[in-house]
């Protein structure tokens, strides 16, 4: 399933305001510049890394080809 494979290790909170807590706690922990998103798979908040928005805009929407199918010939 999608959902597994995008939040599986993910830790998910139910409220906006309790995600916004643990995101400066930890921005604060580690030194890290953290957000929160509400995730798009399976409506929870969850709390991650600032990525730069100069690597935002050089992501690659996977799959980058088209699937072509193969018949065999025998």
């Amino acid at each position: 399933m999608r959902i597994e494979r995008e939040c599986g290790a993910k830790q998910g909170y139910l409220s906006k305001a309790e995600a916004k807590s643990v995101a400066r706690m930890m921005t604060r922990r580690h030194r890290q510049a953290l957000h929160l998103y509400r995730c798009s798979f399976c409506r929870l908040f969850h709390v991650g890394h600032v990525v730069p928005a100069p690597l935002r805009a050089a992501v690659i929407p996977f799959p980058t080809r088209r699937a072509w199918r193969v018949e065999a010939s025998w």
